[in-house]
């Protein structure tokens, strides 16, 4: 399992290690800006493409829709406190945008999708 985030490589990194998560994933990249762009060349790097990704968020405009643009799943977890220029229209006629409810819907959620498509995530 691999992790992308945005934004200051030191505030990041500080989040991560005291997440106690690091050891969880294969790879973490720190972009910084989410967008289209940047998750074709992270896929590109690990030697896959964006659709065989998920990305999971609370912002429509820097989580989900570049993802969607890169061809990339994408699941969308709202937050009532978002910042406003985050803000875009719910992509919910796309065919690899869901929602969940919260964190704890994910795992039902993905079970449910990899039953149904038999694949989503190459897991290396």
């Amino acid at each position: 399992m691999h992790l992308k985030l945005e934004s200051k490589l030191f505030e990041q990194e500080r989040k991560i290690a005291q997440s106690g998560m690091p050891g969880s994933f294969h790879n973490i990249e720190i972009v910084a800006q989410k967008n289209t762009k940047s998750y074709e060349v992270v896929f590109h790097r690990l030697g896959t493409s964006p659709a065989c990704g998920m990305m999971i968020g609370n912002s429509l405009l820097s989580d989900i829709s570049p993802m969607l643009e890169a061809g990339g799943w994408a699941v969308y977890v709202p937050y009532p406190l978002v910042w406003e220029l985050e803000n875009a229209e719910v992509p919910s006629s796309r065919k690899r945008f869901l929602r969940a409810q919260d964190l704890f819907a994910l795992p039902d959620l993905i079970e449910r999708l990899v039953n149904d498509i038999g694949h989503i995530l190459e897991v290396s």
